[in-house]
């Protein structure tokens, strides 16, 4: 059997709130609460994706676009050893 690797994100109680609170905001149409959310929590992936989409569904393209590029950026500080990642041996574990 080829050698395997598995991965588990555990998240800390203050990210499971801020996570609640992004829903939260969703759930309210507004785009402004999702920017008061990246005021406080810059790096919060979701946020910048969703924001992303909101850009580019507004014909902001650029913006759209560098929001992807931070949200990227945060995730490749957080996934351990990325080299493994494309080689079809590496499973993130829900």
């Amino acid at each position: 059997m080829p050698f395997c690797c598995s991965y588990r994100f555990e998240f800390s109680e203050e990210y499971r709130k801020v996570q609640e609170s992004y829903l939260a905001m969703v759930r309210t149409h507004d785009p402004q609460n999702i920017m008061r959310i990246l005021q406080r929590h810059p790096f919060h992936v979701d946020s910048l994706l969703q924001l992303s989409e909101v850009n580019l569904a507004m014909g902001h393209f650029e913006q759209a676009a560098e929001l992807v590029k931070r949200a990227l950026h945060v995730s490749r500080l957080v996934v351990p050893d990325q080299s493994h990642l494309s080689d079809g041996r590496t499973f993130l574990c829900c």
